[in-house]
C-alpha cells in the first residue's frame, strides 16, 4: 500500500530525497593554501556556506582553529609544521571517505607536506590562495608581519621562513585584483567541473524537494551556475582582511593563543540547517 498523501508523507520524502543527494555526494578535500592574510578563511567561510546550500554534508578545518583545539602543542619549526599539516590532512581524509565536503584553509607552507596529502586522499582539489606580500601585510590588523619584519616573531612565512607555492594547482585565485564572490565563485566552478558538486539549477534542485530544502525565496537566489550563493554573500566580510588579515594559522596563535576567525560568520550552516527543516515542516 502506498503512503498517504498528506504533510507527513511530504516530510517522508524530503528527508528521503535529503539524504539519496547527499549519499552520492563525492566526498572530497578542498585545500586552499597560501600567505597569512591572502584571503584563505575568507573564503573557505564562502565556499562552505555555497556547498551547505548544496545539499553537500561539510565541514571547514581552519588552520587557526585547528592549531587552538588539535594542535596545541606544536611550534612553527618546518617538523612541527609538517606533523600540523599531516595531522589535518589525516582529520579530512577520513570525513572526505564518508561523503564529507572538507574544506581546509591552512597556510601550509611546504610543498612536500601537501603533496602527501593530496596522495593520501581520493579527491583532492588544491587552491593557490595567491596574494602579494605587500597586500597581506596591509590586511594586518595586529601587526603581526610589522614584527616578523623587525624581527620580533621567528619562522613567520613569507618573512623569515618560506612559502613554497603549488607547482600544479587546480585552480589559482588571485585576491589583490577579485572580489570574494569572483574567487568564490570560480573555486566552486571548479569543483563543479571535476564531478565533486552539482550546480544549483541541477534536475535535483528544479524539482519540489528544492522548494521544501530551502527557505522561502533562496530558491531562486541559489540559481545559478557561478556557485556564490546569496548565503555566501552574508556571510562573507566587504572584504578580504578579517581573520587572516589577523595572520591566519600562525598569527592569533601566537597572540596569547587566541583563537582565530574573528568570530563567528553572520548566517552560520547551522541557522541554514534549522530554516531548511522549519521549511520541510520537521519542525512545526
Amino acid at each position: 500500500m502506498g503512503a498517504p498523501d498528506g504533510p507527513a508523507s511530504d516530510r517522508r520524502k524530503g528527508r528521503q530525497m535529503t539524504t539519496r543527494h547527499w549519499s552520492d555526494s563525492p566526498g572530497f578535500v578542498l585545500w586552499l593554501t597560501g600567505l597569512s592574510g591572502a584571503g584563505k578563511s575568507t573564503l573557505a567561510r564562502t565556499v562552505t556556506a555555497d556547498l551547505a546550500a548544496r545539499g553537500h554534508r561539510v565541514e571547514l578545518l581552519d588552520g587557526d582553529e585547528v592549531r587552538t583545539n588539535l594542535t596545541q602543542g606544536l611550534g612553527f619549526s618546518r617538523a612541527d609544521r609538517d606533523t600540523n599539516i599531516a595531522r589535518i590532512g589525516y582529520v579530512a581524509g577520513k570525513l572526505a571517505k564518508h561523503g564529507v565536503a572538507v574544506v581546509v584553509a591552512a597556510i601550509s607552507p611546504y610543498r612536500e607536506a601537501r603533496d602527501k596529502v593530496r596522495a593520501s586522499v581520493d579527491n583532492f582539489v588544491e587552491v593557490f590562495v595567491d596574494a602579494p606580500l605587500e597586500t597581506c601585510v596591509q590586511r594586518d590588523p595586529k601587526g603581526l608581519y610589522a614584527k616578523a619584519i623587525a624581527g620580533e616573531i621567528s619562522n613567520f612565512t613569507g618573512v623569515s621562513d618560506p612559502y613554497e607555492p603549488p607547482l600544479d594547482p587546480e585552480l589559482v585565485v588571485h585576491t589583490a585584483d577579485e572580489p570574494v564572490a569572483g574567487s568564490a565563485g570560480r573555486i566552486v566552478a571548479c569543483l563543479e567541473s571535476s564531478g565533486l558538486t552539482k550546480p544549483l539549477d541541477d534536475g535535483y534542485w528544479s524539482s519540489e524537494a528544492a522548494h521544501r530544502r530551502a527557505p522561502a525565496g533562496l530558491e531562486e537566489r541559489h540559481g545559478t551556475r557561478a556557485g556564490f550563493s546569496e548565503v555566501g554573500r552574508r556571510r562573507a566580510p566587504a572584504g578580504l582582511r578579517s581573520d587572516e588579515g589577523a595572520a591566519g594559522d600562525e598569527g592569533a596563535t601566537r597572540e596569547a593563543g587566541a583563537p582565530g576567525g574573528g568570530g563567528p560568520p553572520s548566517v552560520s550552516v547551522k541557522e541554514e540547517e534549522s530554516a531548511r527543516r522549519r521549511a520541510e515542516g520537521d519542525l512545526g
